[in-house]
């Protein structure tokens, strides 16, 4: 019998997906003839064998379809199994756009002979890869592998796989549904949406990337302003059902399935991270005082929170949103609103914690009365302080409740935890501050003077969860 190994990866990475998105942490898994192991431990095993056929395919010099398929589960599996800042995440993307690059699909040329289902699956494959080469870049401040500049990459269509892969008939009754620019707005496919949105909004994304690793800027606050512009204007051209961001429980909302509300979550969250990115660059650069990064992660954090919350009502918690675009692509079940879920704990560690350590620095330093070069900013400046460390408390506890032991986040989110937890108790174990800095006061004479400088604390804004518990230390 003659074996495909791409084909032996997939369901290796199947069962790996399988074994570390759901279910219980602490759980093992045991057959009659092998030893119990653990969730995590059986992931590490099926990734082992995956990445061991691919090693067959590569020494074979077999490149496909089926092969990139079997790249980007991977890919979405090591990220998993190992968190967003292994550099085995970074290098298992390197594969997947070197894959991409190589079967041109960055480029994609009209052949007749390539039946809708395989030009739309490749259309996916792209975009997935796109996607989540943008949020890795993001994530470790790194310059993305697959640039717009050099793609040419069309939407894919609004429409379900199931339709995608129907017989003729059904598959263009669902096109039909479809308006001039390929969305339907009637009944959307959440995957479609996502890799649509992304493509759409991923330029913009890696022109701010490009920013903040360039240091030969010139007149950099106008070229924040102008990236913010473009972020606007990108999520502007949308269609106005992905606007629909209302409380689920409200009376306008009756009728928006939950699942619905947290895809428009997720992608406003990324819309708006858009903006927290390009102040923090503008505070970091110039260090400059920047009310607008506290307000856009006080808005952040307020939208995980709903993010969470959203799915606590309905009770269904769950990994990884990058997993949804993988395990859906390729292998349809009927669990859509169950995969769907698998947002959540991405965005906890991707934007909650950036949100959570600027609002964290910024209690801090206004615990500490840190005189700041603008002094008009520094009287009148508003913070809910309150509001503030009400929703810290909040979002640590989700920290120490959702993320389990197995998932490669889960070191990072406990330190970001425990950091939150001392933060807190050194803002609530003194008097209360009112909600705008004031002078110095007599104890600050003995504090060293670094603590007295924002620029200080401008520092700790990309390792916050590691530093902020030493500056603690000082007071």
């Amino acid at each position: 019998m003659s074996y495909r190994w791409e084909i032996i990866g997939l369901a290796f990475a199947t069962v790996g997906m399988g074994v570390a998105l759901p279910g219980d942490s602490n759980s093992t898994l045991q057959t009659e003839y092998s030893p119990a192991r653990s969730r995590k431990e059986l992931g590490e095993l099926a990734l082992s064998a995956t990445e061991t056929c691919l090693a067959f395919c590569n020494e074979a010099g077999v490149l496909n379809d089926v092969v990139s398929w079997l790249n980007s589960k991977r890919t979405l599996l090591t990220t998993l199994i190992y968190g967003d800042k292994d550099y085995r995440s970074w290098r298992a993307l390197g594969d997947l756009s070197t894959i991409v690059f190589s079967l041109g699909f960055n480029q994609p040329s009209p052949d007749p002979d390539v039946p809708f289902w395989l030009s739309e699956t490749r259309k996916r494959l792209m975009g997935h890869a796109f996607s989540s080469d943008k949020q890795l870049a993001t994530f470790l401040g790194r310059p993305p592998r697959i640039s717009w500049r050099f793609c040419n990459i069309s939407l894919p269509l609004d429409i379900a796989f199931k339709d995608i892969i129907a017989e003729p008939e059904v598959r263009d009754l669902a096109i039909s549904r479809l308006n001039a620019d390929g969305w339907n707005d009637i009944v959307n496919d959440k995957e479609a949406v996502w890799l649509r949105v992304s493509l759409i909004m991923g330029p913009v994304r890696e022109s701010i990337l490009e920013l903040s690793l360039n240091n030969q800027v010139e007149n950099l606050p106008a070229m924040v302003e102008e990236l913010v512009q473009q972020s606007e204007l990108s999520w502007a051209s949308l269609p106005s059902f992905l606007h629909q961001r209302n409380d689920p429980e409200a009376p306008s909302s009756a009728g928006l399935l939950i699942c619905e509300h947290s895809i428009y979550l997720q992608l406003h969250l990324d819309y708006i991270y858009n903006k927290f990115m390009l102040y923090r660059i503008l505070s970091k650069r110039l260090n400059i005082w920047s009310p607008d990064l506290v307000k856009v992660s006080q808005e952040m954090l307020g939208e995980v929170l709903m993010l969470i919350d959203t799915r606590v009502r309905d009770m269904k918690l769950a990994p990884d949103l990058s997993w949804v675009v993988s395990t859906r692509i390729f292998f349809q079940t009927n669990a859509s609103k169950d995969l769907l879920t698998q947002a959540q704990k991405s965005k906890i560690s991707f934007f909650g914690l950036s949100s959570a350590g600027v609002l964290s620095i910024e209690l801090v330093r206004r615990a500490s009365n840190v005189n700041i070069d603008d002094s008009s900013v520094a009287v009148t400046a508003p913070f809910p302080r309150s509001r503030v460390i009400q929703v810290l408390s909040n979002f640590a506890s989700y920290l120490q409740t959702i993320v389990q032991p197995h998932e490669g986040n889960y070191d990072i989110c406990q330190q970001a935890r425990e950091t939150i937890r001392r933060v807190l108790d050194f803002v609530l174990t003194d008097d209360p501050k009112p909600d705008t800095i004031t002078s110095h006061s007599p104890s600050n004479a003995e504090l060293p003077d670094a603590i007295l400088d924002y620029n200080y604390y401008i520092t700790h804004l990309d390792n916050w969860q590691f530093e902020l518990q030493d500056t603690l230390q000082m007071f």
